[in-house]
């Protein structure tokens, strides 16, 4: 993402929706990755609810942190 559009809330909007569909679909938990050094992208994860799970390492893909975020009442996830 470029600078100019970093911490507006984009990601954390962009979280909610898709949890919200993952509940409409009977989903119960999705798991969710993303790279060590992006923090920014740790932080939304983990306020989502995002519970790691460990830090696996892939020749090709890298190092990607896995985190399971259970999902209840689709009311919950759903965007005022």
């Amino acid at each position: 993402m470029l600078p100019e559009h970093r911490r507006q809330g984009y990601a954390g909007d962009l979280m909610r929706e898709g949890l919200r569909v993952a509940a409409t679909l009977g989903l119960e938990r999705v798991l969710v990755t993303c790279s060590p050094d992006n923090i920014g992208s740790v932080r939304t994860i983990e306020a989502a609810g995002g519970v790691l799970q460990d830090v696996v390492s892939h020749p090709k893909a890298g190092a990607k942190r896995r985190y399971w975020i259970t999902l209840g009442d689709p009311a919950r996830t759903s965007t005022p």
